[in-house]
């Protein structure tokens, strides 16, 4: 997995569907503790779809980045994640150096939209994408469903 590369103490917590994603993000954060990252699949199972998903983790984990993870480009689905607070959109097209390149602009406090997309101004009007170098942070959480 991409996540392994970023830092030796690098927590990654995985969830298999929507309602262990939640359950998850509830039980870490009752415990005093937030995500650095959260990498959100737009299908993951048992989840009613992307958008009360990311609501719901948001609800739970308000401080907590967002990128969603996708096998497809739509930018109105782009557009419409960024304005509902997500902070990156990785396709998962994207080669693991871009991928990792991704996940540290996000926990670097920059959003990530795909070249593709910012070709298209629907897509960046409301996301105010601007390019900021990464850092390295030590917490990321994953929900998401490897085989879409």
């Amino acid at each position: 997995m991409v996540l392994h590369k970023l830092d030796d103490v690098t927590a990654i917590i995985e969830a298999e569907d929507a309602d262990q994603a939640l359950k998850v993000t509830q039980e870490y954060c009752d415990n005093g503790e937030d995500f650095d990252l959260i990498l959100l699949d737009v299908n993951l199972p048992n989840s009613p779809d992307v958008f009360t998903t990311l609501a719901n983790i948001k609800d739970i984990s308000p401080t907590s980045p967002i990128a969603i993870l996708s096998a497809t480009e739509d930018p109105s689905l782009i557009n419409q994640l960024f304005q509902q607070g997500a902070k990156g959109f990785i396709t998962k097209s994207s080669n693991s150096q871009v991928t990792l390149s991704a996940v540290q602009l996000v926990l670097s406090g920059g959003l990530y939209v795909p070249h593709q997309a910012l070709a298209n101004p629907a897509t960046t009007s409301n996301a105010n994408v601007v390019p900021q170098p990464p850092r390295s942070s030590s917490a990321t959480a994953s929900a998401s469903n490897a085989g879409n």
